[in-house]
């Protein structure tokens, strides 16, 4: 009768040890579905591609609300006009550089409203601090500082006196530098020896440059 006892009481003590280690290795499964469930959803958390100028020392990025742009290198002057295109499922932008057949997929970070960091494909990485805004009155803008187009030309003027033109349907940048004088202004165009002359006059948000050869640019302020 005893041997029958301690065996029923064997069996018990096996079958809850059996229960308590099927307990422990539910809620370690659990734990770790919960862990990666957080884990997707941190990495599937969608930033929307900001738009504005970003720039470091070498390169600067010219991103409109329309979906164009243009980017500057800073070693050469160089700009090329951009078309982007924001994926949806992802922090990426698929960018087109001056054609349809140079593209490529950049990832992207904002660390907050003034950082933005690209990732090439190739490994490259630039780290972007936004550019300082230009200040504008309830009329519009009052200097030439910034970015100005339609849809054939784009604009870009600094404040320390240089710049790009960008013919929009080529996708070709030239670099100027400028000098203004009242409502004349003088382009140096890719070179300081080119003085092309012009007149320029600002009207709200609307800049029109009559050019001295009889050509005339009517242009909008972008990113107001």
């Amino acid at each position: 009768m005893m041997k029958k006892i301690i065996a029923v009481i064997c069996v018990a003590v096996m079958a809850l040890a059996v229960f308590t280690a099927c307990s422990k290795q539910s809620k370690t499964d659990t734990s770790t579905t919960s862990e990666t469930n957080v884990q997707t959803t941190e990495a599937a958390e969608k930033v929307a591609f900001p738009t504005g100028t970003f720039e470091n020392e070498e390169i600067r990025y010219v991103i409109n609300k329309d979906g164009s742009g243009e980017v500057v290198h800073k070693d050469n002057g160089t700009g090329v006009a951009i078309e982007y295109k924001e994926k949806t499922d992802s922090n990426t932008v698929t960018v087109s550089f001056g054609s349809p057949d140079d593209t490529e997929d950049i990832a992207y970070e904002v660390p907050d409203e003034d950082t933005l960091i690209l990732k090439y494909a190739d490994g490259k990485t630039y780290t972007l601090k936004r550019a300082e805004k230009e200040d504008n009155d309830d009329k519009g803008k009052t200097s030439l500082a910034g970015t100005w187009s339609d849809s054939s030309v784009t604009y870009v003027f600094r404040e320390d006196g240089s710049g790009e033109i960008t013919d929009n349907n080529k996708g070709i940048g030239t670099p100027f530098e400028y000098e203004v004088d009242g409502e004349n202004i003088t382009f140096h165009m890719g070179s300081a020896d080119d003085n092309t002359k012009a007149t320029f006059s600002i009207s709200g948000n609307t800049l029109t440059i009559n050019y001295a050869d009889g050509n005339t640019d009517v242009v909008t302020a972008e990113n107001l």
